[in-house]
């Protein structure tokens, strides 16, 4: 099954609803990740404003090391995200990374070509 920009933005709203509905503020923010050019193209001061997404590269983005708690977000300078809820499973990790090492695809597989309108939020 190939990821794509739909899957994981329910795999990060899932992430930021356990326990509660509310919004989270990365800066001001909030759930940055519903809208596919704002994803793609935010950046962190963390990282000297570094894209959150680095597009083709998992290994190299924030978001990814955010997820698994990797420094410095392993609570010594920053919280990993979800900040105060469970940690994200191995498998959302690697759908969200392997939808990075594959371009980020707005919305249809690259396996079969298929999809719906992109951008939709």
């Amino acid at each position: 099954m190939s990821i794509t920009y739909n899957d994981v933005k329910k795999i990060l709203n899932d992430l930021a609803d356990q326990g509660s509905h509310g919004n989270p503020f990365h800066d001001g923010k909030g759930r940055f990740w519903n809208d596919y050019d704002t994803l793609v193209s935010a950046s962190t001061k963390i990282y000297d404003q570094q894209p959150v997404v680095v597009v083709g590269n998992p290994d190299a983005s924030p978001l990814i090391k955010a997820l698994k708690g990797e420094a410095p977000f392993d609570d010594s300078s920053y919280p990993r995200m979800p900040q105060d809820r469970p940690p994200a499973t191995t498998t959302q990790i690697n759908d969200i990374a392997d939808w990075i090492r594959n371009g980020c695809p707005r919305d249809q597989p690259l396996a079969d070509g298929g999809g719906n309108e992109a951008g939709s939020y």
